[in-house]
């Protein structure tokens, strides 16, 4: 029999550096300890930036600027937190040691088993999540804030308008446009219909299947039980009677949020491998769930826009490979999608725009490169205009209501005022907070690595227009105040810098002193999320409860 004919590589191969097998005596281990190995001055020096952050949070200082905008913090001891944190502090070993464990099957060629690990590193996250809520002690900072945040109209009001007025969505969605003229600038008037009309959908669903009520319910835990009964025994209906569909309604959103939010490690992966390794873009995405801002401000629709905005990414980019251009049109169906939920995913298109900007100028000379920006550009915005066509034909002017959103938007300073100053210069502060400092260390290392690069590559491009998008937003003021909670969907896109700056710690031996422990650094991220969430709330409950 004559040799076999080699395989060609698939299309969107990148050839990436492969550790060499065990047997050529390269000393990589295929079962990796589960404990990270001594800390480089790099893991200290992240360990000293979180300790001091938390630090900053035990001053009696206001958390932003007293008459604008402040975050409150939670009265509880010190002593009572520490003993509260113990389950979570359990769960994060857990999962660090779950994600060194799993990064075997990164270095070698086991679709099937990388697969498994990332559905895994979801059930991971999505576990953490909910322990890591339960650290405060009353029931309404923890898990039950859902019913609180989701049910009263103050902290968003789309539930509301889904149980009173979206009966008929039909009619409702075609009176969405004047509704926004009215002028609402706050959550109402600034989005799209798109989380009514899921909050009706569910209602829907629910108020038809007793069994799909009662299966939901129960999978409250004790403290959300607790929050639902003082709702619906001491407080008036505000957002109608809150019966079992109800609160079935309300308890499954927070849930799917969560999903959500923990499903992020998916895209993020597959954007990070289109420029570093598979082992690394494994380790940077793992880092995503212990973002402390993901835990403070679930169960807030603001956690479902990282999934979409990093689909879109890893979609887009995909499709930069040779033959893979119609892979736009998917990445622009899921912008469509997130923009009918908010048009908070508009900086995420920018940057997209920008990074496309940076890589023609890089490739000037190469005619195919704008050849290729171009049909891709083409092809996701005929596609988007067929999809606003048909909502137009339909009756819902999509185009006539984003205008809107953005213009009350443009009015909230109006009748809130803020100083441009102090924001600009409290924002990298709450989002260094926010964050976690951690990440923050690794993610600005990472942009130094890789922009002293001699010569930019597709990476620095995107880091770049990552930062120039990002550095916009910031001066503009437009965020003046909340970015905590407004910038969570950007904050991904620090994972993704991230990447360039830690290491493998099973393939890299010995260690590199410019590189960081990922393992290191999911550690001070876990302690320094318990710590937050254990001392500042998110949501304005003690008017409420």
């Amino acid at each position: 029999m004559g040799r076999k004919k080699p395989k060609k590589p698939p299309a969107d191969h990148i050839d990436r550096p492969r550790p060499e097998s065990p047997e050529d005596g390269s000393g990589l281990s295929l079962t990796p300890t589960l404990l990270p190995g001594r800390p480089s001055s790099l893991d200290i020096a992240a360990f000293v930036l979180t300790a001091a952050a938390a630090v900053l949070l035990t001053l009696p200082i206001p958390l932003g600027i007293p008459g604008e905008w402040a975050w409150e913090r939670i009265e509880q001891p010190l002593w009572l937190s520490a003993f509260a944190a113990v389950p979570a502090i359990f769960a994060l070993v857990v999962y660090v040691g779950f994600v060194r464990r799993a990064s075997r099957y990164f270095f070698v060629d086991a679709p099937r088993a990388r697969a498994v690990s990332l559905m895994l590193l979801v059930c991971g996250g999505f576990v953490w999540l909910w322990v890591a809520q339960q650290t405060p002690i009353r029931s309404q900072h923890r898990l039950g804030k859902a019913a609180v945040v989701l049910y009263f109209p103050s902290s968003s009001g789309y539930y509301t308008l889904a149980a009173n007025d979206a009966r008929n969505l039909g009619s409702f969605l075609a009176s969405y446009e004047d509704r926004m003229r009215k002028g609402d600038v706050l959550h109402i008037g600034t989005h799209p219909p798109g989380l009514v009309v899921a909050y009706r959908s569910l209602l829907a669903i629910f108020e038809a299947s007793p069994f799909l009520t009662r299966f939901a319910i129960n999978t409250e835990p004790h403290s959300a039980r607790e929050v639902f009964r003082s709702i619906g025994e001491d407080l008036p209906a505000v957002s109608g009677e809150l019966t079992p569909a109800a609160e079935a309604t309300i308890w499954t959103f927070a849930m799917l949020t969560q999903l959500a939010a923990a499903a992020t490690v998916v895209p993020l992966y597959f954007l990070i491998r289109r420029f570093v390794s598979d082992d690394l873009a494994w380790n940077a995405a793992a880092l995503w769930p212990l973002t402390p801002a993901v835990a403070l401000f679930l169960p807030k629709s603001d956690l479902l826009l990282p999934l979409f905005g990093c689909c879109f990414l890893a979609l887009w980019a995909a499709s930069q490979l040779p033959g893979r251009w119609w892979l736009a049109i998917p990445a622009a169906a899921v912008a469509l999608i997130g923009m009918t939920l908010s048009l908070a995913l508009l900086p995420i298109v920018a940057v997209v725009g920008v990074f496309e900007i940076l890589r023609m100028i890089l490739g000037c000379q190469d005619r195919g490169t704008i050849r290729s920006a171009l049909l891709r550009g083409g092809a996701a915005a005929a596609f988007v205009a067929l999809i606003l066509i048909c909502f137009y034909l339909a009756g819902v002017d999509l185009l006539s209501i984003w205008r809107l959103n953005l213009w009350n938007h443009a009015r909230f300073y109006d009748e809130f005022s803020r100083s441009y100053f102090g924001w600009l210069a409290v924002n990298p502060l709450e989002l260094l907070i926010a964050a976690g400092p951690a990440i923050c260390c690794a993610a600005a290392i990472g942009l130094w690595r890789e922009l002293c690069r001699p010569a930019l590559t597709d990476y620095g491009a995107l880091m770049l227009a990552i930062v120039i998008v990002w550095s916009g937003l910031w001066i503009s003021g437009k965020n003046s105040g909340e970015v905590a909670r407004l910038w969570i969907l950007l904050m991904p896109l620090l994972v993704v810098l991230s990447a360039a700056a830690i290491t493998n710690e099973e393939r890299d031996k010995p260690r590199s002193a410019t590189r960081l422990s990922p393992s290191w650094i999911a550690i001070a991220q876990g302690f320094f999320t318990l710590y937050l969430i254990g001392t500042v709330t998110g949501f304005a409950i003690a008017g409420v409860l």
